[in-house]
């Protein structure tokens, strides 16, 4: 099966991935009815896991990969199965509900699962969760050699098993760390780059912020162009402007 038959299958549940996870070279997409696998090279579906009670769809919102084993978690449960095992079957699962907390995301790091739980960070290990870190968490990310953590406002690492304060930034979603420099996923703010010495940079490609205008003037010798739709929410697009003149983009 190749990937845009899922675009063309005719279903109810939203067929818009909620996260992907690459590992040797299969595609691991979390989505809202469950976990679909899909070869790289082949632009292949392999298999889709419904990894519910009975079977049943289950929301994925984010994925791990730990010594071999497949987690998922949903907004109250984490799911885990080994990767050897037959992960199409649904009773091969381990599930772990949070009755009244949230789970929004999930890495691995140092041999060991983080979540954010209800916002605040916490650790998974030998089937015994703990909190760590009670800040307020928007966004959590990981790399082989690092763990980061993003509030509304400051952007965290942990150092020797320990949060440090990195930098604060607002609108952080992602951070990926390359020769001593720290490149930052930071929204309407475009690509950032924070080198050793503290210095911050900005890339933006040429153009407006977004893709998808809405409504254009000329005025004073510029081109306004602001994106959104009929209606105040449309695409949950945040609110913004960009104006073009002499060749140039702002």
């Amino acid at each position: 099966e190749e990937y845009t038959d899922l675009l063309l299958k005719s279903m109810t549940t939203s067929k818009r991935a909620n996260n992907l996870l690459v590992k040797d070279g299969k595609v691991y997409a979390a989505m809202p009815f469950g976990i679909v696998v899909i070869n790289l090279k082949r632009k292949e579906i392999l298999d889709t896991y419904y990894i519910g009670k009975n079977g049943a769809e289950v929301n994925v919102k984010q994925l791990a990969i730990l010594n071999n084993r497949l987690y998922a978690i949903s907004d109250k449960c984490l799911y885990s199965c080994d990767m050897a095992d037959n992960l199409l079957d649904f009773s091969r699962w381990k599930s772990t509900v949070f009755t009244s907390d949230t789970l929004s995301h999930i890495v691995s790091y140092n041999g060991k699962i983080y979540l954010l739980k209800n916002h605040g960070l916490s650790v998974y290990q030998n089937d015994t969760i703990t909190d760590l870190y009670d800040w307020n968490f928007i966004h959590l990310c990981a790399d082989e050699n690092h763990l980061y953590a993003m509030t509304h406002n400051y952007v965290y690492h942990m150092v020797n098993g320990q949060l440090e304060g990195l930098k604060e930034l607002t609108d952080i979603q992602q951070v990926q760390a390359l020769n001593g420099q720290y490149w930052m996923a930071g929204g309407g703010n475009g690509v950032e780059r924070l080198s050793a010495n503290g210095e911050l940079d900005f890339f933006h490609p040429e153009g407006p912020l977004v893709n998808n205008p809405y409504r254009m003037k000329f005025e004073y010798g510029k081109l306004y162009i602001v994106p959104g739709g009929r209606w105040a929410s449309e695409d949950l697009i945040d609110a913004s402007f960009a104006y073009y003149k002499n060749g140039q983009w702002g």
